[in-house]
């Protein structure tokens, strides 16, 4: 396994703390977003619905969630540096719980119409059938 730099807080150190944080929230949400763009992108532009939708998200956010817990420093005994880690990591999942919720919810209004035209379709076919 691969082992991550660990950062320890300097004393007095809490702002600096917080920014380390946002500093690896940052680079974890920008790679996250870009298997969510692919998704987007299926989604949204082309109107096609992502194969195993819930297994990829959940992918991205144990991914990014996992991440963040080897990257980020260590706040150690320090209880503000504890609950600047703990806000950091609710960040970050807000951060990518929203676009996928939003994907999420496209998909099943695809899924929706689809299923509607199928029904409409098999709708006039049995309406033409024998029984005329």
């Amino acid at each position: 396994k691969q082992s991550s730099p660990v950062f320890i807080v300097p004393r007095g150190g809490a702002t600096d703390y917080a920014s380390l944080c946002e500093s690896v929230k940052c680079q974890i949400v920008e790679k996250a977003s870009q298997s969510i763009e692919d998704m987007r992108r299926m989604i949204m532009d082309e109107g096609q619905t992502a194969p195993e939708f819930g297994a990829k998200a959940d992918a991205i956010c144990n991914q990014a969630l996992e991440e963040f817990a080897q990257n980020a420093p260590d706040a150690g005994d320090d209880a503000l540096a504890a609950a600047t880690y703990d806000r950091k990591l609710e960040e970050l999942e807000a951060a990518l719980d929203a676009p996928l919720q939003v994907l999420y919810l496209r998909q099943l209004a695809i899924v929706r119409e689809k299923a509607l035209q199928s029904y409409r379709a098999s709708s006039r076919s049995s309406e033409s059938s024998d029984y005329e």
